[in-house]
C-alpha cells in the first residue's frame, strides 16, 4: 500500500508539471475530498482482499475496474463507447470468467 501511494504521488506530480494547476474551491473541494476518500478505502480493501481472499478472483475482478469505468465514463459524462473499447471490454470479462473456473 505504502509503495503505490509512494508511486502515484510522485508520477501525479511529474504529470502536474506538464498541465496548467487550477485552485480548490468551495465548489470542488468536496469532490476532491470524496475522490481521495473513497480511493484510499478501495486500496485497501483490494489490499486486504489479496491477503485473505482467493488471489485469481481478487485479481479478476479487480480488472472490472476498468469496464464499470469506461461504463460509468459512458452513463455520466457522456463519453463514447466505441467498438475497440467495448470489444476490449467483452475481452476483460470472458478472460475472468474464463480464469476463475479453475
Amino acid at each position: 500500500m505504502f509503495y503505490f501511494a509512494l508511486i502515484s504521488t510522485v508520477g501525479g506530480l511529474l504529470l502536474m508539471c506538464f498541465e496548467r494547476w487550477h485552485p480548490v474551491t468551495l465548489d470542488n473541494v468536496g469532490l476532491l475530498l470524496g475522490v481521495g476518500a473513497t480511493a484510499t478505502l478501495a486500496q485497501l480493501a483490494m489490499t486486504r482482499a489479496y491477503k485473505v481472499g482467493r488471489k485469481l478472483t481478487a485479481a479478476n475482478l479487480s480488472y472490472l475496474t476498468v469496464v464499470f469505468s469506461c461504463l460509468l465514463g459512458a452513463l455520466v459524462w457522456g463519453d463514447a463507447l466505441t467498438v475497440d473499447s467495448l470489444l476490449a471490454m467483452g475481452l476483460i470479462v470472458v478472460s475472468g470468467m474464463l480464469a476463475g473456473r479453475r
